[in-house]
């Protein structure tokens, strides 16, 4: 069909697989050769005029072969990654429901208080680049983020609304990324568009109520509104029901909680690195630094 392209390599020239990965690879410098303003398009005379690196075949066979290894062992990682989060979901389900617990209440009778956050001004250069991570939706990037994209200043954080959260505190996303719940290794200042939730010790296990309110995501997730960004509303987020089993029962279910919650976390490490080692082996096999003895 129209704005699709079926490329394969000549026999006994090119290797139909190592055109797939060079392509793969060369992608980002093959959208800037398109031409067109509403639609995009890159035409056959440029796509067979493009210039790349194509050593002999036994050589890119070789490569191909080496790079497709790469491929189903980060697709093992990735399979592995969703049954986990399918177990991870079920438990959340299944723990935090009415088939395991008895007694709930809402959410705004089980915190002591909730922080909003806000930004330093992006004019004040003085306000950015120091110590402090200072989080947004973009640093949401798994349920236990290990960093930010951008850092304050103390002079900013005075600035501006934005609190210092202590790490492991819950925090949730009401704007954007609705109803996703996170926490940090480390104390982080967060923006306008995160709540953090401080729970009653008497009442609640830091942990568990993290889980508690992770549980909630989808939830919240379909009653976000709004045409371009979506977003909830406080007062939704405190009616929800949080349950309160002894505490005893609580910290044995975070246990559990954290064992699945920590394996995602470690399989989602192994992708990341195993995908950036990857692009770092075709940077040297499909450019013709390292060469490939056959």
């Amino acid at each position: 069909g129209r704005g699709v392209a079926a490329i394969r390599g000549k026999s006994g020239k090119a290797d139909t697989k190592f055109l797939e990965h060079q392509l793969s690879f060369l992608v980002e410098k093959v959208i800037k050769l398109a031409a067109g303003s509403t639609f995009p398009s890159v035409d056959k005379k440029t796509l067979e005029n493009f210039k790349s690196f194509y050593p002999k075949l036994s050589e890119q066979e070789k490569i191909a072969e080496i790079l497709s290894t790469w491929d189903r062992a980060i697709e093992v990682f990735n399979d592995l990654h969703r049954e986990y989060f399918k177990r991870y979901r079920y438990y959340l389900s299944y723990l935090f429901g009415s088939n395991f617990n008895k007694e709930f209440k809402s959410l705004n009778e089980c915190v002591e208080k909730i922080e909003g956050g806000g930004t330093p001004s992006k004019s004040k250069p003085e306000y950015w680049g120091g110590k402090i991570p200072w989080a947004t939706v973009k640093d949401l990037t798994s349920s236990e983020p290990k960093d930010t994209i951008d850092y304050t200043t103390e002079a900013g954080l005075e600035s501006s609304s934005s609190k210092l959260i202590p790490h492991g505190t819950p925090i949730m996303a009401t704007r954007m990324a609705v109803g996703k719940v996170v926490r940090f290794p480390v104390d982080v200042a967060i923006n306008q568009d995160l709540k953090a939730f401080f729970p009653k010790p008497k009442l609640l296990d830091l942990n568990f109520f993290f889980f508690a309110l992770q549980s909630h995501q989808l939830k919240l997730e379909s009653l976000g509104s709004g045409s371009t960004v979506k977003g909830v509303r406080l007062e939704t987020v405190r009616k929800l029901q949080i349950p309160l089993p002894p505490i005893k029962t609580q910290k044995d279910v975070a246990s559990f909680m954290n064992s699945l919650s920590s394996a995602l976390v470690n399989l989602e490490s192994l992708i990341e690195k195993s995908t950036l080692q990857k692009r770092g082996l075709m940077q040297q096999l499909l450019t013709g630094k390292s060469r490939v003895k056959v």
